[in-house]
């Protein structure tokens, strides 16, 4: 049953209130947790770093244009690198819910399915990953913006004809909690949801697993 009223997320995609764990969950788990949500706030940090503008506004970066390539491939980096280290935390609290869940557990399609506001919000960010893992960032687009000299400013644009078309199965299953607005612009939409819904997970990933959803 849908249970998306419930304040704990993990609650939420379970689909039912369960207390928390039927077990005892050790200081190790939770600390392997926070480690993991720590590398992933690591890998925004270094995005956020590189990007000369507001990741959360316009995301542009200047290149040299010499250097044009290697510039795009770092930030190319930066991007696999949140979405893969995010992808791994929501897989790894996935996997220690249902070891610990009473009876319900959270499958790959519920992380998905729109049962919370994270999961409507990530659904879009587990598309990306799967195109950039295995689509060779296909459905990433750098917008040149300006020119100036030997400088060109970039945006990354999402180009949805190449991730409906690429490697990604099912690709509506990713698109439709978000509208074309939402994802015309990547980064600041991680912007977003990093600060406005990681972190809150993180906490209630926590609170079910020490008994207090």
């Amino acid at each position: 049953m849908s249970n998306r009223g419930a304040n704990n997320t993990i609650e939420q995609l379970l689909g039912t209130r369960t207390g928390g764990p039927r077990s005892a969950v050790s200081q190790d788990v939770i600390n392997r947790v926070r480690v993991s949500a720590n590398i992933v706030r690591q890998n925004f940090d270094e995005l956020e770093d590189f990007v000369d503008g507001r990741l959360d506004n316009d995301a542009l970066f200047i290149v040299y244009t010499p250097n044009g390539g290697e510039a795009a491939s770092y930030l190319y980096k930066h991007i696999h690198n949140y979405l893969s280290s995010l992808y791994s935390f929501n897989e790894q609290i996935r996997e220690r819910v249902n070891d610990l869940a009473p009876e319900n557990s959270i499958t790959k399609q519920d992380i998905i399915s729109g049962q919370s506001f994270y999961s409507e919000r990530l659904a879009f960010l587990r598309g990306l990953r799967h195109d950039v893992q295995h689509g060779e960032y296909n459905s990433l687009k750098l917008d040149c913006r300006h020119t100036a000299g030997n400088f060109r400013i970039y945006c990354v644009e999402f180009n949805e004809q190449a991730f409906s078309s690429g490697a990604v199965r099912h690709p509506p299953d990713y698109l439709r909690h978000t509208n074309q607005r939402d994802r015309r612009y990547p980064l600041p939409y991680i912007a977003e949801f990093h600060k406005q819904y990681f972190n809150g997970f993180v906490d209630d990933s926590v609170d079910w697993l020490t008994g207090n959803p």
